[in-house]
């Protein structure tokens, strides 16, 4: 099984997406570029700056992407503190911790949220611990909420934000119409959004067509509350592997329908 002529829409920023890409290509998909999110420094820099600086003051520190990762070892030059114990809440996260010479000692078993984070055994009997969580600005505060409510200090430092990337949504409507996408991968609820701001209408009502790859059962919600209509297939984690996988079972579902 393989994905030989499928138009496949990539969402990632565009400095995430080359890897995923890749994939298609290898599997015989187009990879169609279109970011939806872009990375873009703090607007209160020193604040966040200030924060890391006193990363060896806190019991735990979170990170919530790569994206905040990368620009915490940005910032302290790769040098943390080793008194203190570290969180991600993905692969993804891991990896890029680990890379950086830094165990991890917590992270998700089953799942790639803070659901799945905050049910780890160890992040149980909490109470008094000072937490740093490390994200982009805004996002959601079940975490925060959850910890705090079982005793934690919790404090977030807010190291980037997602913008809206200076992207053709026209040009993409009037190619999405003329010649069709089989499938589009989001990976987070904002790709979602930004991408619905991108279109025009014409682009909006081919998207809403197409059969769409999710990453959680929140962005398979989000996209039936904005009209999607096609089916809507949630990937095992956010992982460029993960994703093709289920791109992979999508074609695989629609082969056997066609029989």
């Amino acid at each position: 099984m393989n994905l030989n002529g499928w138009r496949v829409l990539v969402t990632r920023p565009a400095h995430q997406a080359e890897a995923l890409c890749r994939l298609l290509q290898q599997q015989g998909a187009e990879p169609i570029r279109f970011p939806t999110l872009c990375i873009e420094p703090s607007s209160d820099i020193p604040r966040a700056r200030s924060q890391l600086a006193r990363l060896a003051d806190f019991d735990l520190a979170v990170w919530v992407s790569p994206n905040a990762i990368a620009q915490t070892l940005s910032w302290t030059e790769g040098r943390l503190p080793t008194g203190t114990q570290y969180a991600v809440v993905g692969k993804a996260s891991a990896r890029a911790l680990q890379q950086a010479g830094y165990a991890v000692a917590f992270q998700p078993i089953d799942g790639s949220d803070s659901e799945a984070l905050s049910a780890l055994p160890g992040l149980q009997q909490i109470a008094g611990w000072r937490v740093l969580i490390i994200r982009g600005e805004g996002g959601r505060e079940l975490l925060a909420d959850t910890l705090r409510q079982r005793g934690a200090i919790v404090e977030y430092a807010e190291v980037y934000r997602r913008g809206l990337p200076d992207v053709d949504g026209i040009a993409l409507s009037q190619r999405w119409q003329a010649e069709g996408i089989d499938a589009v991968t989001v990976t987070s609820n904002q790709a979602l959004e930004h991408l619905h701001q991108l279109l025009d209408t014409t682009g909006r009502a081919c998207l809403q067509h197409t059969p769409l790859i999710a990453v959680s059962p929140r962005a398979a919600e989000l996209a039936r509350r904005m009209g999607h209509k096609a089916a809507v297939h949630i990937a095992a984690e956010a992982s460029d592997a993960a994703v093709l996988a289920a791109l992979l079972a999508l074609r695989h579902a629609d082969d056997n329908r066609v029989q």
